[in-house]
């Protein structure tokens, strides 16, 4: 059955065309009309043709006292062409001749763009915005006519009506749709019913979008339910601004305020539906388009928040191509798709959004005068949160299906569980004689087992005190680690950079070093940059790394040593030297990259490199990644000769943007949880991609595509980058 839905409804919306009826038509300004006519359900239109007075703004009391030459015009029912251009102001005149009128009348419109004025018989009954001949005394309003006409009843009586309109902010302006004489009690009752059921559909709006904002609230990470808020929001906004019922008299009549509210929420609702879907199926949206779309939301807000009235309505048509592209690809190929794919609630998705379709394009229809339905947007919104609703709920029976098939999963274990218990059970009974026997025994051995408790409880609070002393310990250490890295502040005076440092352990193995000696007579600068990657990680990585710095701080402060390569390979020989690994056969060392930076007059120069198993990654201007790579030994470790292997610089020119990038392998070391490397290649391409990026921003980029590859997997190493702009 559900096949055939869509089709019916598509043939019931076309079917909603209004029939048209028997009128009386106005000739020559008169018009002649029966109670059986006005005591009708719709009223009756004052249509045909009205004396026009173009550029003129009569009362009463001007054709009373005036001979004032009348021309004609057809009332829009007729003529949509006849409607008051803009920058003008104009009268409007009709006298009704009513019959057999024995029950109370009023006068009713709902569409006069922008400020009106209406006399019957001389008396003032309505008024919206100010009249005026210049827009300096001259205020839009957009208000429903409702206006009780009193003292007729009579056989026969002469209505004389007199409008007044002014407009000087709109393209389209004058009586749009046609003035009415209408049984006051009816349409009382119809406005009254109008006003309700918008009431009915803004609460039911307005309980959904509670309802969802409360479940997001408690599950933050269904962000449908968002989405499903900020749809209700809008369309209520919409719903307020569009409807044409009295409640614009009561709350907001501000002819420019109802038009931004309007367009805001026509320039929304699109993006904020690509979004909802997206979330629900993320396999047939795109989350580009879903993006793409949001952006242009945003663009049309601000223009319909910040430009001109008339530009913002002439320009319609830009916000009547989003909407109806924005439905095409999701109703012709996102949903569609989901369909196919079989996704839960997918075809209830594409039933509300067809008939949100279906609405909008007629209330354009019907604002250009093709359709005479009225607009019903509102109720299209109501259909489309129902089938929402049903797509949400489908998804969350699933969910409770999904659960229950848990639950008896769960119940069946236990059952066999209590088997398994019972079993037991008859066993210990069967062998109760045995160990009744052998009771004696077992309270010896238990008097034996209380005291060795005591003894394990004793060494038990005794391993904690010593935990939690090693804990504590561990932790100061951490601190005293961190205190001994450089001062990030210090760097900043000299280097545009970025520092990753991500240790596994509360201390880390990696460390990074910066020492900056300046010649203020040459006015020169060198500075010294390395990342170190001791052996292993934790507590005795840590150890080696405060070794390291030491030895770094001797080599370089104290006794002055320039030239990166002879730096390796005097701590090389320290290192072997400290921990006698030619005695021990120790193998312990570190892994390091560092780099001397020349600057001149703060410019900087050249950049001497040299690395022990470490390489060096430089991006020129042209974009290109270079691996510069290190000696294959590391520092420390026993070696068969002296002459086995050497520590070698290596220089580079750089320009200004150029990056550098020091790193140990932990980044590029990191497995996801398939065990699968995030690897050299990739990494380098990762660089490429960042390097013209701010150095902030590049270490930020880093650390979400390090969070986003390792999905949920442990580290496994410490991590340490540091980046470089030249």
């Amino acid at each position: 059955m559900n096949k055939y839905l869509v089709l019916i409804i598509i043939t019931l919306f076309f079917s909603c065309k209004k029939t048209e009826k028997q009128y009386s038509y106005a000739e020559k300004g008169i018009i002649t009309l029966t109670s059986a006519q006005i005591n009708t359900k719709t009223g009756a239109k004052l249509i045909g043709e009205w004396e026009f007075y173009e550029n003129k703004l009569y009362t009463p009391d001007s054709f009373a006292t005036n001979n004032i030459k009348p021309k004609y015009i057809n009332s829009p029912e007729k003529d949509p062409n006849t409607k008051l251009k803009r920058h003008l102001y104009a009268t409007y005149r009709l006298k009704a001749i009513v019959k057999n009128i024995n029950f109370p009348l009023v006068i009713t419109n709902k569409r006069i763009f922008s400020s009106n004025k209406i006399w019957v018989n001389g008396k003032l009954l309505a008024e919206a915005g100010k009249v005026n001949t210049n827009i300096q005394n001259y205020k839009s309003e957009l208000k429903i006519t409702f206006a009780e006409i009193l003292n007729i009843n009579s056989k026969i009586d002469t209505l004389d009506i007199v409008i007044q309109v002014a407009n000087f902010h709109d393209p389209v302006s004058g009586i749009i749709t046609p003035i009415k004489l209408e049984n006051l009690k009816k349409a009382t009752k119809k406005q009254a019913l109008e006003v309700s059921f918008l009431v009915a559909i803004i609460a039911i709006l307005f309980i959904i979008g509670l309802f969802s904002a409360t479940i997001f609230i408690i599950r933050k990470k269904d962000y449908y339910y968002l989405a499903l808020t900020a749809l209700s929001i809008v369309f209520i906004t919409f719903s307020l601004a569009t409807n044409d019922t009295l409640l614009k008299n009561i709350f907001i009549s501000d002819f420019s305020v109802l038009t931004r509210l309007t367009h805001i929420s026509i320039s929304l609702y699109p993006s904020i539906i690509i979004m909802f879907f997206y979330f629900i199926y993320k396999n047939e949206v795109s989350k580009k388009i879903a993006i793409i779309s949001l952006i242009i939301s945003l663009a049309l807000v601000i223009f319909s928040l910040f430009f001109n009235i008339e530009i913002i309505r002439r320009l319609t048509i830009i916000k009547v191509i989003f909407i109806f592209s924005s439905f095409s690809y999701l109703l012709l190929f996102a949903l569609t798709k989901a369909i196919i794919n079989k996704r839960n609630g997918a075809l209830w998705a594409f039933i509300g959004l067809f008939i949100l379709s279906l609405t909008t394009l007629n209330d354009i229809l019907f604002s250009l005068s093709i359709l005479n339905i009225g607009y019903i947007s509102s109720y299209g919104f109501l259909g489309y949160f129902i089938f929402q609703a049903i797509t949400i709920a489908s998804n969350f029976a699933n969910t409770i299906k999904h659960n229950e098939l848990l639950s008896k999963k769960l119940e069946f274990h236990n059952k066999n569980l209590e088997q398994i218990i019972k079993s037991r059970t008859e066993q210990v009974y069967f062998q109760k004689e045995e160990i009744l026997a052998r009771n004696e025994e077992l309270q010896m051995q238990n008097e034996e087992i209380l005291a060795q408790r005591e003894d394990i409880k004793t060494i038990n609070e005794k391993t904690l005190h010593q935990n939690a002393q090693t804990n504590s310990s561990i932790r100061y250490a951490g601190k005293i680690q961190t205190a001994i890295l450089p001062n990030r502040i210090e760097i900043e005076k000299e280097l545009d950079f970025f520092i990753l440092h991500k240790p596994k352990d509360k201390v880390s193995g990696d460390f990074y070093w910066y020492y900056s000696n300046k010649n203020a007579e040459q006015n020169t600068t060198e500075i010294y940059t390395a990342i170190v990657d001791c052996t292993g990680h934790g507590v005795p990585a840590a150890l080696m790394s405060m070794l390291g710095n030491m030895i770094l701080n001797n080599l370089i402060i104290q006794q002055k040593y320039k030239k990166p390569s002879e730096i390796l390979s005097k701590m090389h020989r320290e290192i072997v030297a400290i921990l006698k690994q030619e005695e021990n056969k120790n193998d312990d060392g570190m892994d390091i990259c560092i780099c001397r930076i020349d600057k001149k007059n703060n410019v900087t120069t050249k950049v001497t490199f040299s690395g022990a198993k470490s390489p060096l990654f430089y991006i020129n201007s042209a974009n290109k990644v270079t691996r510069v790579k290190g000696c294959p030994k590391p520092i420390g470790g026993i070696i068969d000769s002296e002459f086995d292997f050497f520590y070698t610089d290596m220089e580079i020119i750089p320009e200004k943007g150029d990056m550098l990038y020091l790193t140990s392998d932990g980044y590029i070391d990191q497995n996801n949880n398939e065990r699968r490397r995030f690897g050299t290649v990739k990494f380098m391409k990762l660089l490429r991609i960042i390097s013209n990026r701010p150095t902030i921003a590049q270490r930020q980029v880093l650390l979400r595509e390090l969070i986003d590859f390792m999905e949920g997997e442990e580290q496994r190493d410490d991590i340490s980058i540091w980046g470089i702009k030249i």
